[in-house]
Formats: C-alpha cells, structure tokens, sequence
C-alpha cells in the first residue's frame, strides 16, 4: 500500500474500500472476525485543534518532523510473539477502528478519528506541505476547526463496512499494546492498539505485504 499520509486523507490505507453501498449494509452478512453486530456510528468527540496543530508545528508555525511509518512487512511475521486477546479487548479495539474508518473515511471528519489515535500515529497523519489547502497553520487550523463544528451525517444502521474483514490473530504484546491484522478490499494492514485509561486507541499501523516467490530452479542439461 504506502500511501501518502495526510490530514485530507486521513484512512489512506482503507482508500481501496468500496463505501458506496455503506447505507445499505445492514442487509449484508457481518464482516469475518467481527465479533459483535453491534451499529457503528462516529460518536467520538472532535480533538482539541490546538493539540493537533502542535503535532505538526512548532510555536513559530515551522512543520516540525513527520515520524516515518513502520517498513512493511510480510503476513507470516507481522504479529510478534505473545498472548491472545480475550473477547472484550477484540470487541474494543474492533470498535475503534470500524469507528476510525467510519469518521476520517467514510464522513470526512478526521478531526474526530484524530481523537481514537494516540498522538505518535496522530503525528504521522499531519497536513501534506505539498498541498496549498493544508501548507500553514492558519490553513490547517480552519480545516479541523469547520470539521469540529460540523454534526457528522447521519447514517441508516450499519452493523459492518463493506470490505473491511478482521481483526484477526489479535495478540497482546510484551509491552502492553495489541497487535491484530486487518483486510481492507484485498490490501492488508498490521494495527497496534495501546491503552490510555481504560481507552483502546490506534497506535501503529504497518503495511502487510505478500511473501516474495521463491525463485525456480533453472534445469539443467
């Protein structure tokens, strides 16, 4: 996948997801993995613009570093070593990012998904500088700030989005994180989650990418 991440863009990694028939996807059958048919909705209150802005610049209003996102890897090594998650901690970090991809993607209110990621992933999904809409803080405080003020659109129930599948092989980690893969209209992604109070948020996400071919043998005579 590796695409651009951009405050315009904010689920760039869900950009394959065929969203057109979210309103009817009710009818559809539940997402593999999902483990609750509970409705999703972007209930998540918008984040604090001033913290955001300070992500991305400093006081002088100078873009400060993007952090790079983590190298791709492949699917048989992407979930590092540990124990599988209960049932709760699966349904949690499931709502947060169904929720996720609902408000950036699906609504365009990222200043909402912005408040269901911890501020390292937050950083990396700051303004594109190349863009003349979103290059200054002035420019990028009026975005998230007319997001803020709007009422997300109100949707027909929906239980599941269409082309997104998982989580799967969900694991807690030594440090504390959760780590689950996600499938996204055939693209796959590596989520790690890490608690704040008794929060799950999005922390780290990691391209998954198919295993190389094994080179055949040429014959010999």
């Amino acid at each position: 996948m590796n695409r651009r991440r951009s405050l315009l863009a904010m689920t760039v990694v869900c950009a394959a997801l065929p969203l057109a028939p979210l309103a009817h996807a009710q009818e559809a059958s539940p997402a593999a993995g999902t483990p609750t048919a509970e409705a999703i909705s972007c209930s998540a209150e918008p984040r604090n613009v001033d913290e955001l802005v300070a992500l991305w610049f400093n006081t002088s209003g100078t873009p400060v570093a993007t952090p790079a996102a983590g190298a791709p890897v492949e699917e048989a090594v992407a979930i590092p070593a540990g124990e599988r998650a209960d049932d709760a901690t699966v349904q949690a970090i499931t709502k947060v990012t169904q929720e996720w991809i609902l408000c950036g993607q699906v609504l365009g209110q990222n200043v909402r998904a912005f408040n269901l990621m911890t501020d390292k992933l937050a950083s990396q999904f700051g303004p594109d500088l190349t863009n003349p809409g979103q290059d200054t803080v002035e420019k990028v405080r009026q975005i998230l700030e007319t997001q803020s003020a709007a009422t997300p659109i109100p949707l027909p129930e929906v239980t599941h989005i269409p082309g997104l599948a998982g989580p799967r092989r969900t694991t807690i980690l030594p440090d504390g994180r959760v780590a689950a893969l996600w499938s996204f209209g055939g693209d796959k992604a590596l989520f790690f989650y890490a608690k704040e109070g008794d929060t799950w948020l999005i922390d780290e996400i990691v391209d998954v990418i198919e295993a190389a071919a094994t080179p055949e043998a040429t014959p010999t005579s």
